[in-house]
């Protein structure tokens, strides 16, 4: 082989290889909190532009918030199966964004949100495990076992009654979310609503054309 054309295929070879071998650089991460209208915190990952994006939509509504409370208790209202229950307004929190940490490691990215997912579930487990844990009275505690059935049975029903009391309030506080986020969706993408045939019918009669 010609001794310059083979020099010029090593010398090639090299430079490729060490282009495709040069470390890129690493797109930067952001470990963002989101709080939801329920207050549930999360934390999760976004390259700069979603960041942005996330950012301007709760911006948008938060300026559209009051507006979407108000049309949503109105809505509320309107709905005879609400019955005279008053719109949970307290319930309903306006969503934020916060920076927890900003990387270019997705290890470390990662190991954040982990920790954080943890502590979220070990809080989670305590209450559970509090709710379950029995309330003795001060009779059973002192050894007094004549009425340890009864108090159970007590227990149990009061169990039972707080349970059904707390899907009902569920269902009672999802209802009306649901409501509050239908408005502000319709609010962000400029939907008005319709006036009602009642509304329409108390709007004064154009004057006939008099001859």
């Amino acid at each position: 082989m010609n001794i310059c054309k083979a020099s010029w295929i090593i010398g090639f070879s090299i430079a490729a290889a060490t282009a495709f071998c040069e470390p890129t650089v690493s797109e930067t991460i952001y470990v963002v909190e989101l709080s939801d209208i329920q207050k549930v915190e999360t934390l999760q990952t976004m390259t700069k532009d979603e960041l942005k994006t996330m950012t301007d939509e709760i911006k948008k509504e938060t300026s559209l918030f009051a507006k979407a409370m108000s049309a949503a208790e109105k809505a509320w209202k309107a709905d005879e199966t609400n019955g005279r229950k008053t719109f949970p307004r307290s319930a309903i929190a306006q969503r934020s964004i916060k920076v927890r940490t900003v990387t270019k490691n997705p290890d470390e990215a990662s190991k954040i949100i982990a920790k954080f997912d943890e502590k979220v579930l070990k809080m989670k487990q305590r209450k559970e495990d509090e709710e379950k844990a029995p309330r003795y009275s001060g009779a059973q505690r002192g050894g007094n076992q004549r009425n340890a059935a009864e108090q159970q049975r007590r227990m149990k029903a009061e169990q039972e009654k707080k349970k059904k009391e707390e899907q009902e309030r569920k269902v009672f506080l999802d209802s009306a979310r649901a409501i509050f986020q239908t408005e502000m969706d319709n609010l962000k993408a400029g939907v008005t609503a319709e006036p009602k045939e009642d509304e329409a019918k108390a709007e004064p009669a154009a004057a006939a054309p008099q001859h």
